[in-house]
């Protein structure tokens, strides 16, 4: 059975500016770590191995 079709949700002007305002306010740095937490020194890697193990640790 199909869904009835709904109108895309539309908040007040307000709404929208707090909304704005308040994506504006989250903080965006990030934080690095030295590679040797990730990977062994002396071995060639490339970002994706980094990020590979970052994720393992679960610190992405």
């Amino acid at each position: 059975m199909q869904r009835p079709y709904r109108a895309p949700y539309r908040c007040s002007p307000a709404a929208h500016r707090h909304q704005a305002l308040t994506r504006a306010a989250r903080p965006s740095e990030i934080y690095l770590k030295p590679a040797s937490s990730y990977v062994r020194p002396g071995v060639a890697a490339n970002f994706a191995t980094v990020l590979e193990s970052a994720i393992a640790l679960a610190e992405s």
